[in-house]
C-alpha cells in the first residue's frame, strides 16, 4: 500500500508542473526525490536490470555480429541464414531470441524484415571472441587498450 502511495507522488508533481501550480520550499521538493529514489530501488526487478545494464555490450555485439551476417548473406546472394545464438537474453526488456524452426512466426518476422527468406538461431555465440573484440574497439590514445591499461592498473 506504501509503495502505491508513493508512486502516486511523482505523477501529482507532473500535473502541478502541468498546470502551472507551485510548490513552494524545498523540503517538499526533497521529500519528493527521495520518495521516487526510494521506490525505483525497491522495484522487484531492479536488481536483474542492473545485471542486465552491465551486460548490454555484450547484448549489443551480439546482435551487430548477426547484422553483420545477415548483410554479408545478402552481399553473398544467400537467402537462408543461420546466426549464432544469443548467449544472454534480458528478461527485463521482454526479448525473445530466434528459434531454431524458420517456420516459427518471429524468425519469419525477423526475415522480412531484413530481407531474406528464412533466419535461424543454431549454436552458441563465441563470447570469448566478441569480448576480444570489444577490447579492441576501446583503446586509448596510445594503441594498448583502456581495458588492459585498467588491467595493468589493478596489479
Amino acid at each position: 500500500m506504501i509503495v502505491f502511495w508513493l508512486s502516486v507522488i511523482p505523477s501529482g508533481v507532473i500535473l502541478l508542473r502541468h498546470y502551472k501550480w507551485e510548490l513552494r520550499g524545498r523540503g517538499v521538493t526533497a521529500v519528493l526525490k527521495v520518495a521516487l529514489v526510494i521506490i525505483m530501488l525497491s522495484h522487484q526487478r531492479h536488481p536483474l536490470a542492473t545485471q542486465e545494464f552491465k551486460d548490454a555490450v555484450l547484448y549489443r555485439l551480439q546482435l551487430q555480429e548477426r547484422e553483420l551476417m545477415v548483410s554479408n548473406a545478402l552481399q553473398e546472394d544467400r537467402r537462408d541464414v543461420v546466426v549464432p545464438r544469443l548467449v544472454r537474453v534480458p528478461a527485463t526488456i521482454y526479448f525473445r531470441d530466434l528459434s531454431d524452426d524458420k517456420n516459427c512466426y518471429y524468425n519469419q518476422c525477423c526475415a522480412s524484415y531484413s530481407g531474406i527468406d528464412s533466419i535461424v538461431a543454431r549454436g552458441e555465440g563465441d563470447t570469448a571472441r566478441i569480448i576480444g573484440e570489444l577490447k579492441n574497439r576501446v583503446s586509448s590514445p596510445n594503441g594498448s587498450s583502456a581495458v588492459e591499461t585498467l588491467d595493468r592498473r589493478d596489479a
